[in-house]
């Protein structure tokens, strides 16, 4: 997996890098995405007047041409990078749920169900 931090506007607290790195791997190895891109840009939008200004917006894509693209914002950038990564992993469910229902439909199947008739 190769991770791409942006910071604009504000500074990362100690720790938090890790946290991102070890919820994403975890994340995207469920689905099987390896190698994935992942890019994620943090910044703060109001700069020093406060509020929900911490925006997470996050990238993933890998060979496959599997891209999710998840944004969102809040007060707390630990709780908007968790709801972000959360989010994308829902959406990876989604996709690999529909990928898999695709799979499993055989025409060669329903041809020769239609041939006994």
């Amino acid at each position: 997996m190769h991770t791409n931090l942006i910071t604009r506007g504000l500074v990362l607290p100690q720790g938090l890098r890790e946290f991102v790195d070890r919820k994403l791997e975890f994340a995207l190895d469920r689905f099987q995405l390896s190698p994935a891109d992942v890019e994620i840009t943090l910044e703060d939008i109001n700069g020093p007047r406060g509020g929900q200004d911490k925006r997470c917006r996050l990238r993933v894509g890998n060979t496959k041409r599997t891209r999710v693209l998840i944004e969102e914002t809040g007060s707390d950038l630990q709780r908007v990078l968790s709801r972000t990564v959360d989010r994308m992993e829902q959406a990876l469910a989604k996709l690999h749920r529909k990928h898999h229902s695709r799979a499993s439909r055989q025409p060669g199947r329903r041809l020769a169900m239609a041939a006994d008739l």
